[in-house]
């Protein structure tokens, strides 16, 4: 019934039910985290080294304001708008801050970014490259991922009359 967002031992991740990881913790306590976030966290996982949080590209990210409320940002970026755009993690963060984040993550970015609503695609995904895409490169797409975040409303309990 509640999200938290932070660093958490191996006894406090056995109590959640679900988690969601990201690579870089982008606002802590309502400040740009991103240089100290990119110190710590275990970016062996990523391919593109540091050009990964500096690198203008597609940037998906979700944390929460001080009331409490989820804040999702998807921002495009890399081919699908022109080359040059979309944000690295520094300038996301100053976005979300300026949106109210308390505390983010970074989810995914590049061609791995797309935000879909009510089953409809809603973004540009910047991917180019086969096999998710047409082998000329010429056409931007979805790169298929495994893992996604599904937000849904929660039904409203029932009323007997």
């Amino acid at each position: 019934g509640k999200y938290v967002v932070g660093y958490f031992t191996p006894e406090e991740i056995a109590t959640f039910e679900t988690l969601v990881s990201g690579v870089v913790w982008l606002v802590r306590d309502g400040k740009n985290y991103v240089q100290q976030g990119w110190a710590e966290a275990n970016i062996t996982v990523q391919t593109s080294g540091e050009k990964y949080a500096t690198s203008l590209a597609s940037r998906t990210a979700v944390g929460y304001d001080s009331a409490g409320k989820m804040i999702i940002v998807q921002i495009d970026g890399s081919i699908a708008v022109g080359k040059g755009r979309g944000m690295n993690m520094a300038q996301l963060a100053d976005l979300l801050i300026q949106h109210g984040a308390v505390n983010a993550v970074n989810l995914d970015g590049g061609g791995s970014s797309s935000m879909v609503q009510e089953g409809v695609l809603i973004n540009y995904p910047s991917d180019n490259r086969p096999p998710s895409c047409d082998p000329s490169g010429l056409y931007q797409c979805e790169r298929p991922v495994s893992t996604a975040l599904c937000i849904h409303e929660r039904e409203a309990p029932a009323i007997h009359v």
